[in-house]
């Protein structure tokens, strides 16, 4: 247990502790072995100076489903657990926008008064707001594309949340994410694990948060596939077992994008430009509101939908190509900035190169890659015109101070700002943030 008492959930969980429900795991059904060494598997396992006492885990209490199981994973494993549900977003600031905030707050409530364990609300607009909204439009304003989740798990879910769970007294902060960690036999800290069910997995956003930060993080249904998940919500009559999982930005909530930007950010306006003859195709809303991959919406008088294949922040211009797959939209690497290793051990830009897999977006295959040795301007790096930053983003293609990815294959919608997630089979190492992408193929000689 963390030094201290409990804090000021103390009371509440040595009264409730005592009161928990039958065991679910002598209620699994036969051929459920899969589900049985999920939850048997001591997620919390990898937590420093537990001593012989349970592990006291605060659980951020989204008001989903995960995170519901989490907490009831914890309790039966004999975890002393409390919820801790993060207040992000100003009700002033979302008007009419269903944001949704309100909802999720009476069932993380609910979830925690159905597993009788203590509820802790915690306020963290003012923290959201500065380390990721703000940052979010300003990037935005710049053309690119951010995504707030990594910026949140890193800065707020995972920094000042985990913080203030400790000075209630947790060992850990526990999350609904389908991810595993697992301690290095040398003791040196821990492993990233990709989440067991692949289409669930959600290392890419936990890719940014660093390794301090993953010693005291808990992921109890990373051994679990999202239909198991909901099957013991279900069996632990959790009223939010039906409960639809979430998707987009949170505070867009169910919003029209365009509407919500509109609110921070002036548009900048401009026109369509085809990436291949560079005629213009008419005029746009605002760069802001499209991003590489986008389907564009433009009148194509019985020709094919034209896509995004990228923007310019100086004249205003969209790119955009007929096709989905159009050569425009394809490229044999990336200029990326601000990479981050989660692990300690691991491999340095001046070892050489090396070789992985890495994603460019959530879900997507991976794909093989080599990060290249070296910086440009210093030295190193691969030749010719490989290296060269796409012009489908303007005039600021300048190499120095960047890495450099290799693709094994010509990779699409490869967005500046979003992260360039690495892997080594089933262990996350990290990931980048996407400067530029490299030359399309169209642009190839």
């Amino acid at each position: 247990m963390a030094q201290g008492a409990l804090g000021r959930v103390g009371s509440l969980l040595l009264r409730r502790g005592g009161e928990g429900q039958r065991s679910f795991f002598s209620s699994l059904a036969k051929g459920q072995d899969a589900v049985r060494a999920a939850l048997a598997c001591k997620s919390w396992s990898h937590l420093q100076d537990l001593g012989t006492g349970r592990p006291t885990i605060a659980v951020a209490m989204s008001g989903g489903v995960d995170s519901s199981v989490a907490a009831h994973v914890l309790k039966e494993q004999g975890c002393e657990v409390f919820g801790l549900h993060m207040r992000t977003w100003d009700e002033l600031e979302e008007g009419e926008s269903e944001c949704g905030a309100r909802e999720d707050r009476e069932a993380a409530m609910a979830a925690c008064d159905h597993l009788r364990i203590p509820f802790v609300e915690v306020d963290l607009v003012a923290e959201y707001w500065n380390s990721v909204f703000q940052p979010y439009l300003d990037k935005f304003q710049e053309g690119l594309t951010p995504n707030p989740d990594l910026s949140c798990n890193r800065h707020v879910k995972f920094g000042v949340l985990l913080d203030r769970a400790r000075s209630l007294g947790a060992d850990g902060l526990a999350t609904g994410h389908f991810a595993r960690l697992r301690a290095r036999a040398d003791g040196s800290g821990v492993d990233l694990l990709r989440g067991r069910d692949s289409r669930k997995d959600q290392t890419y956003f936990l890719s940014r948060v660093s390794q301090r930060q993953h010693a005291g993080a808990v992921f109890p249904v990373g051994g679990l596939a999202k239909e198991e998940v909901r099957a013991l919500a279900q069996g632990a009559g959790l009223p939010n077992f039906a409960k639809k999982s979430s998707s987009g930005i949170c505070f867009i909530g169910k919003r029209k994008f365009s509407k919500f930007l509109s609110q921070y950010v002036d548009p900048t306006p401009g026109n369509f430009v085809c990436a291949e003859t560079g005629q213009d195709l008419g005029e746009h809303d605002g760069i802001e509101l499209y991003t590489r991959g986008q389907r564009s919406r433009i009148e194509t008088g019985g020709r094919g939908a034209f896509y995004v294949v990228g923007k310019d922040s100086e004249t205003g211009a969209v790119y955009v190509a007929e096709g989905r797959d159009h050569p425009a939209q394809l490229c044999r690497g990336a200029f990326v900035k601000d990479l981050h290793w989660i692990g300690p051990g691991a491999p340095s830009w001046g070892e050489g190169d090396v070789a992985c897999t890495f994603k460019a977006r959530y879900l997507e295959e991976d794909g093989n890659c080599v990060l290249v040795a070296g910086g440009f301007g210093g030295g190193g790096g691969a030749k010719g015109w490989e290296d060269q930053p796409t012009r489908f983003y303007g005039a600021d293609g300048a190499r120095e101070g960047f890495r450099y990815v290799r693709f094994a294959q010509p990779h699409a919608a490869v967005t500046p700002e979003q992260a360039l997630v690495l892997y080594e089979g089933e262990v996350c190492l990290g990931s980048a943030l996407i400067h530029r992408p490299g030359l399309s193929l169209l642009e190839r000689p």
